[in-house]
Formats: C-alpha cells, structure tokens, sequence
C-alpha cells in the first residue's frame, strides 16, 4: 500500500512538472478603472472601539482562564497541606520528640529527599522545632512540654550527641572531677573529653586547676550546666 501511495505521488510530480507543461506568458494590463489605495489604515483601533459581542468574549475568556488558574493553585495547596506523607512525619515526631532525620527515614521507609523536603515546609509553616547539636540535628513539635526550658537536664534524653552536657553535669555534681575519671564515667576517651572542656573554660564556665598530671575540672561560682548553650536553633 506504501509503495502504491509514493508511486502515485512521484507521477503526479512527473506530469504536473513545470517541464513537461506548455509555455505560457502572463501579462497584466492595468485598469484605469482600479483604484489602488496606498495610505494604510485610516486609523487605529483600540480594545474599547470593538464590537460588544467580541468585547464580552475576550473578558469572559480571560476571567474564565485566571479562574481555573486559581481553582489549581488552591486545589494544589490544599492537597500539599493535607499529605499524607507530612502528616504521618509530623506525628511520628510527636511521638518520637528529638527524633533525627535518619530515624525518621529508617521508621518510615521514605526518601530522604522527601523527608526533608516535608521537614522545611513543617519548619517553615511554625509547626516543628529543629535544634542543632555539633552534627546531630534533633526534631520536636512546636509546643511540646520538653521545649519550655531548651537548656534544662529534661530535654537531655531527647538530645543525640549531648556530650558536652553529661560533661558538665558531671563536673558540676563532682567538683575537682578530673579527665580520667570522666573518661572512665562516660566510656569515652580522654582526647573526646578534652575538646569539650577546652570550649568549656574558653567560654569562661569552668576553672581548670592543674594537679600534678592531672587537672581538676570545677564549675564557676554563679554558674549552671542549664545556663550552657549546648545548641542552637534552626530558623
């Protein structure tokens, strides 16, 4: 069938071909009679000098398309508010206060992409907290009882990586405490520990008494382990 169809179109181009077809000259005569008006347009017209019918079509056109625009948009917005996806995050953070990302991401079996993008919009919009510790970021629902007092010994179980904070509480409840016994009590090394108290003296919260090869490590007078910033907010 193909090969019928291009034979009969390259016939056709065969004998329809200005070669094969009789010369012919072509003359014009012009018509005294023929008016050729060459001024362009008598004037120009706007929107408002068109007819009414073709001015109700085009309004109601426009209004009929920036309505289904907005409807979208809404129906979009709704729907993006109401995901399941971040609704089921929001809760599982309620539930889990202090919950990191990878957590949610191994209870939850989604993306990691997609949890944080969920996270930002739930940050964004007011509803969750996100509060940083050194590499560790922990998550709470805005308003959670734990959140009433950020530094408190509280919120302490809900943190990941609150080294610094069991340091201090253990230098503040065991004055002249010192590296090794530290070490010993928190099952970390002595290099570890030694990092925090360095940031802990430079930011004037303890005293550091050298004794022997030892140091003894106190808490200043007027000073608390609640009153230590061990974090930051994300904003």
């Amino acid at each position: 069938m193909k090969r019928i169809l291009l034979a009969s179109i390259i016939i056709f181009f065969f004998f329809t071909s200005p070669c094969y077809c009789k010369d012919y000259v072509i003359l014009t005569q012009p018509d005294p009679n023929l008016i050729n008006d060459d001024s362009g347009a008598d004037a120009n017209m706007t929107f408002w000098d068109l007819p009414l019918s073709l001015q109700l079509v085009t309004i109601s056109s426009l209004v009929l398309a920036l309505g289904w625009k907005m409807a979208a948009v809404l129906i979009a917005r709704i729907k993006d508010e109401n995901n399941d996806n971040r609704l089921k995050i929001l809760q599982f953070i309620e539930r889990n206060p202090g919950i990191s990302v990878n957590s949610v991401k191994r209870d939850l079996s989604l993306k990691r992409g997609t949890i944080r993008y969920h996270i930002s919009v739930l940050k964004e919009a007011g509803k969750i907290v996100l509060l940083k510790n050194g590499n560790y970021v922990s998550l709470f629902k805005k308003d959670q009882d734990v959140l009433n007092n950020l530094y408190s010994r509280n919120i302490e179980p809900y943190l990941q990586g609150i080294t610094c904070k069991k340091i201090c509480w253990l230098i503040y409840e065991n004055p002249g405490i010192t590296n090794k016994e530290i070490s010993e009590e928190l099952g970390l090394t002595k290099s570890a520990i030694t990092s925090h108290i360095h940031k802990l003296a430079e930011n004037g919260y303890l005293v550091v008494e050298p004794n022997g090869k030892s140091k003894n490590y106190y808490f200043k007078e007027n000073c608390h382990p609640d009153m230590i910033q061990y974090f930051e907010r994300i904003d």
